[in-house]
């Protein structure tokens, strides 16, 4: 089974940055480019959750932004 990630291209960047979509399986990864893009200083990886990054409530709009990615990782989810 494979498994899905959302990790920043740049995490130290100091403008907004792509997020990325890792998918890993049988010792392969791809990289996939989610055409979403935020501020560092927006996104929080919740190490204590199981592959749990996402916008803060910092950054205005975040329920929508999560839910675009969520609706990402379950596309990519249902395919794999």
């Amino acid at each position: 089974m494979a498994k899905v990630n959302l990790n920043l291209k740049n995490p130290k960047s100091s403008k907004p940055t792509p997020v990325n979509l890792i998918v890993r399986w049988n010792k392969q990864r791809l990289v996939i480019y989610t055409r979403e893009s935020i501020h560092p200083k927006y996104w929080q990886s919740d190490k204590t959750k199981k592959n749990y990054q996402r916008a803060n409530k910092k950054l205005e709009g975040y329920p929508e932004f999560n839910r675009r990615l969520d609706n990402i990782v379950s596309a990519s989810k249902k395919t794999t």
